[in-house]
């Protein structure tokens, strides 16, 4: 895929992302007597939040029944890095290579490219 396309591309899904987290979607939310109508992207900001604060409950594998498992360490660096106005991403398990870093070493392979 040529570079134009492949930007092209990227900024359709992008579009498309946000053109979906718009939509409407119906969520139990347990402090509620009802379900509510959010759109998805506040749909996902609060889940976000359930995981951040451990206040989600998941089913346990080997006895199959509900647990409430502890906070989730990725997840409030995200809300953090959010709340500050950074970026956040979400690191892989084992991905020890901090951002500028990262950064750095794509520059450094588009310039050897470049050469």
């Amino acid at each position: 895929m040529k570079r134009a396309d492949e930007k092209r591309f990227k900024k359709l899904v992008s579009e498309y992302i946000k053109q979906v987290a718009t939509e409407k979607v119906a969520i139990d939310d347990p402090d509620a007597v009802d379900v509510i109508i959010v759109t998805k992207a506040e749909a996902l900001a609060r889940q976000i939040w359930a995981r951040a604060l451990g206040t989600y409950q998941e089913e346990d594998k080997k006895t199959g029944k509900m647990k409430k498992p502890p906070p989730d360490k990725a997840m409030i660096e995200l809300i953090i890095d959010r709340t500050e106005g950074r970026v956040g991403t979400v690191s892989k398990p084992g991905d020890q290579i901090s951002i500028p870093d990262r950064i750095s070493e794509k520059n450094k392979q588009r310039l050897n490219k470049l050469a």
